[in-house]
């Protein structure tokens, strides 16, 4: 893997990870667009962690403030890390039983893939229809904070993220948007459900995939991976408070068919 190869893929990742267009599909379809080979896991372990680490350090007072919390009854950290666990549990079961079926849909059917995109877009779409966003006689307030349903859904929904071409974040935002949770807080909510499960799907592997060091080519992509994923992270929050999903789901749709198109297999 050549340093321009890295770069890219860490920009891929970093920017895909969080804004709602599947970083896992599009791992794959850029490479197969571009006749590079297909990044190995050791890489791409390495590449999530330069997310997490970027989504860890944006909610550090936020995380730490939770942890504070713990022991207090009532405490808001408190609800919220039941509100995570409850979240984390369906993912973390279907990913524990299926996981490496899910890996073989991935990687070896990037055309599939590819048209999948078309998945995450219809769910973006539906929960803006669901919502308000498209059509004002649909218009409903919207809440401010998650709460059990709400967690539910959107567990569910990161569970059902784990098929190619399905958005964890896209499906996750989208679960409590249609549930009634503005964007812009059913994206926090989204981006603090990722750290368990980034970290129990990927960041275990960690030690195994890293045994024998990186190297400098692996560094630039961690550390695009991390500079783009807090960018993504940042950007998202402010654009959602005014803005809806759908040019998300143009992206899904239009590179969906595209990379669809050009791909033979």
């Amino acid at each position: 893997m050549t340093t321009l190869h890295a770069l890219v893929l860490g920009i891929v990742q970093g920017l895909t990870e969080f804004i709602p267009v599947s970083s896992k599909t599009h791992l794959v379809l850029v490479p197969a667009l571009l006749h590079w080979k297909t990044p190995p896991l050791k890489y791409i372990v390495l590449l999530h962690a330069g997310t997490l680490l970027a989504l860890v350090i944006y909610f550090l007072r936020d995380l730490l403030g939770y942890v504070a919390d713990l022991p207090r009854k009532n405490s808001e950290g408190r609800r919220i890390v039941g509100l995570l666990i409850v979240a984390t549990i369906p993912a973390a079961v279907v990913g524990k039983l299926f996981e490496k079926h899910f890996d073989d849909l991935l990687t070896k059917h990037p055309k599939t893939d590819a048209f999948l995109l078309l998945l995450t877009a219809a769910i973006l779409v539906t929960a803006e229809w669901l919502s308000g966003g498209i059509g004002k006689r649909l218009a409903r307030p919207l809440r401010e904070r998650v709460v059990l349903k709400d967690a539910v859904v959107m567990g569910i929904a990161q569970a059902f993220a784990l098929f190619p071409g399905i958005s964890r974040s896209g499906s996750t935002m989208a679960a409590g948007l249609g549930n009634g949770v503005r964007r812009e807080v059913a994206a926090r909510f989204s981006f603090l459900m990722s750290i368990p499960i980034i970290f129990g799907a990927d960041l275990l592997d960690l030690p195994g995939q890293l045994k024998h060091g990186v190297n400098s080519v692996q560094i630039v992509g961690f550390a695009a991976s991390f500079v783009f994923g807090f960018a993504a992270v940042w950007f998202l929050l402010r654009y959602l408070r005014n803005h809806s999903f759908l040019p998300f789901a143009a992206w899904c749709a239009g590179f969906g068919i595209v990379a669809g198109l050009l791909l033979k297999h």
